[in-house]
């Protein structure tokens, strides 16, 4: 087979690029780890609500789940199917590191982000 060495036809390009920079990177999701509730929706049905800074100065994200419910989040916390860390909170946006499957038996990390969307108009 001649065209292994190129992208394949069933990734996105971006997600393709991605995958090969972050091919020489070994990383596992933690299974034993005892999963947190948001970690039961995919990252898309999750909004971003708003955030609460204490008087040390650490950052609250407030998420809106599909069911409506709202959730806190802190850095550390985890969210989505695909075993997200929070690493970073701003007022405006909550980065977090996705574990997902390489399609070679392992394992990458993906950087998403979720960003406070303003009223609808």
């Amino acid at each position: 087979y001649s065209a292994h060495q190129l992208k394949s036809p069933f990734l996105p390009s971006s997600l393709a690029a991605e995958l090969k920079v972050m091919a020489g990177k070994r990383v596992y999701p933690n299974l034993s780890r005892q999963p947190q509730p948001l970690e039961s929706y995919a990252i898309e049905s999750l909004n971003m609500k708003g955030s609460l800074r204490s008087q040390s100065g650490r950052i609250t994200a407030l998420i809106q789940t599909p069911d409506g419910e709202i959730e806190r989040v802190q850095r550390g916390s985890y969210l989505g199917v695909n075993h997200g860390r929070v690493v970073n909170i701003t007022p405006t946006q909550i980065d977090l590191l996705e574990i997902i499957p390489d399609g070679r038996e392992g394992y990458v990390e993906r950087p998403r982000s979720l960003i406070l969307l303003g009223p609808a108009p």
